[in-house]
């Protein structure tokens, strides 16, 4: 969790102090304080996958819900709308309750234009990095030699569980896949040095998919898979995870290849 997602610190530290300054971005949860017994990891992490969110521990039921999403709310009418002088709130809350809805996934700005309406492209991406600045999600870019590529395909991540589970009028997802990257994502923010490193996705459509490349300089140093469940039984699934790492391994001639799954 960023520490309060909804300041925008630039922002404000431009107005008020008018004067230079440096922006250290916080995070609260971290999946590594969860290593203490491995008796009771996968249990632990299961349910912080579904319930932990942003300094949450003592509040339950609705009055959750409402902190929760006094926190969108702010974020969304104050920090962005307010500052970018945006009419369409409600379509912007839309707009971000969809990409919560689907994080994890890849972003299509074209399919956003046309579901809500929006005059171009143009103004779809600008509400995208809207949400973005703000650090209600944030977007990783898919790898790629070509700028253009990284620029379109996009995915995006919430930067709290609790924007997934409790806001309002949500329909809960048991994915526990897709969350359990989410945390992943969160936990990589913390780790890379952010001056010098990079995280990217690797995707060749139709082929495979490798969910974190960790770049620097000119090199990858780092390719992540994360599933939630690893069961060789089960070919399908099986053959995706580890043929996307290896893939992706031949593709980019990265040696250090990493799969993280709670069970199997």
């Amino acid at each position: 969790v960023l520490l309060k997602e909804k300041i925008l610190l630039n922002y404000i530290l431009s107005i008020y102090t008018k004067t230079k300054y440096d922006l250290f971005i916080l995070f609260f949860f971290s999946l590594y304080t969860l290593l203490v017994d491995n008796l009771k990891i996968k249990l632990l992490i299961s349910i912080c996958l579904v319930m932990f969110s942003i300094s949450l521990t003592n509040i339950n039921g609705e009055e959750k819900k409402e902190y929760v999403m006094s926190l969108l709310s702010a974020i969304i009418q104050k920090d962005i709308c307010r500052r970018y002088k945006i009419n369409r709130t409600q379509t912007l809350w839309e707009i971000a309750n969809n990409l919560i809805d689907k994080n994890c996934q890849e972003i299509s700005y074209n399919v956003i234009q046309r579901q809500f309406d929006i005059g171009s492209v143009h103004t779809v991406k600008n509400y995208v990095s809207y949400l973005n600045e703000a650090f209600l999600l944030r977007t990783v870019s898919k790898f790629s030699t070509k700028s253009s590529d990284r620029l379109l395909s996009k995915k995006s991540y919430v930067t709290d569980m609790a924007f997934i589970s409790d806001r309002e009028d949500v329909v809960m997802s048991q994915n526990l896949g897709w969350r359990l990257e989410n945390a992943v994502y969160l936990e990589l923010l913390r780790r890379i040095n952010s001056e010098y490193q990079q995280i990217y996705y690797l995707r060749k459509t139709n082929l495979f998919e490798v969910d974190f490349v960790i770049y620097e300089g000119s090199r990858i140093l780092e390719l992540i898979q994360v599933t939630y469940m690893m069961d060789k039984s089960n070919k399908k699934l099986y053959k995706r995870e580890i043929d996307g790492l290896i893939k992706g391994a031949q593709l980019t001639k990265c040696e250090r290849l990493t799969l993280v799954c709670l069970e199997g």
